[in-house]
């Protein structure tokens, strides 16, 4: 987390409060019509070599209970394979390019709840959300999985044992 503060309505604010034994932070002074502005920064790892690129959880630009004064996602990367953006129930922006790497940004203002409906499809249908990733695609993510399927498929001793324990002579039997 990079930053953590309430604002008041009128323009004062507050700094969070670390209380000892108790998990998190607390909001002091925290009422009804304040905002809350959290800055938080999530770095991620390649996957590795039998998937290669990173790509992050989808970014949701709404929330089923709370209104929000400003909703902002910003992805950078480095120069290198071009980042790609997944858009579902919003229309992003481009990627833009300058020679320090590549940039995603996409910010929302005045974003009302929307609070779900009994027996509602999942928010992934109906909330406006963005992912943002790079490396792998359809192939080769279906590569892997059949890599690892493969992988685990493969009889070993106790796929024999239970084999021989079911009267067959072997594993395929």
């Amino acid at each position: 987390m990079l930053h953590l503060r309430t604002i008041k309505r009128d323009g004062r604010t507050l700094e969070p409060e670390s209380i000892p034994e108790k998990e998190g932070v607390t909001l002091p002074g925290l009422e009804p019509g304040d905002a809350v502005e959290i800055d938080y920064l999530h770095a991620l790892s390649p996957s590795g070599p039998e998937l290669p690129g990173a790509v992050p959880s989808g970014f949701f630009f709404r929330d089923e209970r709370t209104p929000m004064v400003e909703s902002t996602y910003e992805v950078r990367a480095p120069a290198g394979p071009a980042l790609q953006v997944d858009a579902h129930n919003v229309k992003a922006p481009p990627v833009t390019t300058n020679p320090s790497g590549q940039r995603f940004f996409m910010s929302v203002r005045d974003v009302v709840p929307q609070e779900p409906e009994p027996l509602a499809p999942p928010e992934a249908e109906t909330m406006p959300w963005v992912q943002v990733g790079t490396g792998a695609g359809q192939r080769e993510l279906i590569l892997s999985i059949a890599d690892w399927a493969l992988l685990r498929a493969r009889p070993g001793a106790a796929t024999d044992e239970l084999a021989r324990a079911a009267g067959g002579g072997s594993a395929r039997d």
